[in-house]
């Protein structure tokens, strides 16, 4: 069976014009590598992420905090979702002052473990794309200069999964090296790739696959 690839494109909503660009243009690039996009429909980073996907068809899950957050909803034929109740209780255990956070802030982290875990809260992306002020790639890294997105990088330190902050030196050239391993392993593990073969010797049953 065909194994899914997601990552998380995330970050700021003060990234600078040179980041959004270098996030869009990345994003297109994954999105035709197969990728799928997890994100979070904010200003910034997340969306200069999602035009990028889009712009090369790629597909995407976007998790919005609240229906009507930046006039969308949450649709599945859009690909917009909003946030479980296990991924608030896990928000709750990231966060350092999760008590003293309104509905609103505890809605926007709780989206932040999606982004990170998928739907289920339990398939962690294969890593993170991000720009952040600080260059936040772990959690000991992550301060009130990270912002939201510091939420998602403590996640992905638990999860051991590979941030790339785009405000450090050498970050992209680290992810293309990382994308490269990747396909190699890939190529050298083909079976994780493709459906099984039948088994000839059970009885064959006719599947009807219907478009959408």
């Amino acid at each position: 069976m065909k194994v899914a690839r997601t990552y998380s494109g995330i970050g700021s909503r003060s990234t600078p014009p040179k980041g959004l660009q270098r996030l869009r243009d990345l994003a297109a690039m994954l999105a035709r590598e197969g990728y799928e996009l997890r994100s979070g429909g904010a200003n910034g980073a997340d969306l200069a992420c999602e035009e990028g996907c889009d712009v090369a068809g790629g597909t995407k899950a976007i998790w919005l905090p609240w229906p009507g957050f930046q006039n969308r909803r949450p649709n599945p034929e859009e690909s917009t979702f909003l946030p479980a109740p296990k991924a608030f209780e896990m928000a709750a255990l990231l966060h350092p002052r999760w008590a003293m956070l309104t509905r609103g802030p505890r809605a926007l982290h709780a989206r932040n473990c999606h982004q990170l875990l998928g739907h289920s809260l339990e398939e962690p992306s294969e890593f993170v794309l991000c720009w952040t002020a600080d260059g936040a790639e772990s959690a000991s890294d992550v301060n009130s200069k990270t912002g939201g997105t510091g939420t998602a990088i403590r996640l992905a330190s638990e999860r051991e999964v590979p941030v790339f902050n785009l405000t450090r030196d050498r970050a992209e050239e680290r992810l293309l090296s990382f994308l490269a391993q990747r396909r190699s392993e890939r190529i050298a593990a083909p079976d994780d790739q493709i459906e099984p073969e039948p088994d000839d010797s059970a009885p064959r049953r006719i599947v009807l696959r219907f478009p959408g």
